[in-house]
């Protein structure tokens, strides 16, 4: 008796089990196809790679090609003369920072000696500081231009110019001392331009020469398709650089150049056949030449 109820159970264990065998299957079946699918996608990859590494690209891709090539090379051109513009503007731009840079200084100078002056013929107070009266003789203040208490002096003892000249002369220092800290930083923002466009300008000129061999291939008559692709994808790739950002004291030297840039953005490309080099470059100008 308790052999057949064994046997029963283990029957009913057997059926309750099928299920799971036939998915464990399926799952391992699945498995196995998209391992196999796998290795086909791998061979079938490798093979075309093999096929556009060794087979020599037909006239019609070579003319396609070459057609390709010409437009690289146009855009260069653009490029080149946009960034030829830009430098210019930024030697403009440069000299007249440094004009302004020139000119604050020597007003500073200018005030410094003012201040000087005023401080010469300042009262000279017990503990050595300067002191100015003002001229209703209601305040004192000193060399720094801080107020001083009327408890510590006499004011009428204080002979001394306006204190309101001498307040003046501080406030215009530091007014051209905020100037020169803007044109400081300016010119910064123009050096660093100025290096990014030669950057960029030294970039073109290795996209030429790529786009010299390109062409030295395309003309050999055995150039493969993956050879075809490589150049493509470089030139390309030099293609979609962006321009580099122009400071806006040296946009504001091409903003006449309407037909060649699009001024309110310097990251543009040429939208006409407009040469803007020819139009602010000056036969002996070096994109690399930084005034003062």
């Amino acid at each position: 008796m308790i052999e057949l109820v064994s046997h029963f159970a283990s029957k009913e264990r057997s059926r309750n089990l099928e299920p799971l065998r036939q998915k464990q299957w399926f799952i391992k079946a699945k498995q196995e196809a998209k391992q196999r699918t796998d290795v086909e996608d791998r061979l079938e990859g490798d093979v075309l790679a093999f096929a556009a590494e060794t087979i020599t690209a037909t006239q019609i891709q070579i003319e396609a090609f070459e057609a390709r090539l010409d437009s690289y090379g146009s855009q260069l051109d653009k490029n080149e003369a946009q960034l030829l513009a830009y430098d210019t503007a930024i030697v403009e731009a440069l000299m007249e920072n440094r004009r302004r840079l020139d000119q604050i200084g020597d007003e500073l100078n200018e005030v410094d000696a003012e201040l000087e002056s005023l401080l010469e013929q300042a009262h000279v107070h017990e503990d050595g500081r300067r002191l100015f009266k003002s001229r209703d003789g209601l305040s004192v203040i000193d060399e720094t231009g801080e107020n001083v208490s009327l408890d510590e002096i006499d004011v009428d003892s204080v002979f001394s110019p306006a204190s309101e000249l001498y307040t003046d002369g501080l406030a215009r220092r530091r007014d051209l001392q905020g100037q020169q800290l803007l044109a400081e930083q300016e010119r910064s923002e123009l050096l660093d331009a100025q290096e990014d466009i030669a950057v960029e300008l030294e970039g073109i000129s290795e996209s030429r020469e790529n786009l010299g061999q390109a062409r030295e291939r395309a003309a050999s008559g055995d150039m493969t398709v993956k050879e075809m692709e490589e150049f493509d994808a470089e030139l390309e790739d030099a293609m979609s650089l962006p321009m580099p950002k122009i400071p806006a004291s040296a946009m504001k030297h091409i903003t006449g150049i309407e037909s060649a840039i699009d001024t309110p953005n310097a990251t543009t490309a040429f939208t006409s056949n407009a040469d803007p080099a020819a139009a602010l470059q000056s036969p002996n100008h070096n994109p690399a030449f930084q005034p003062g």
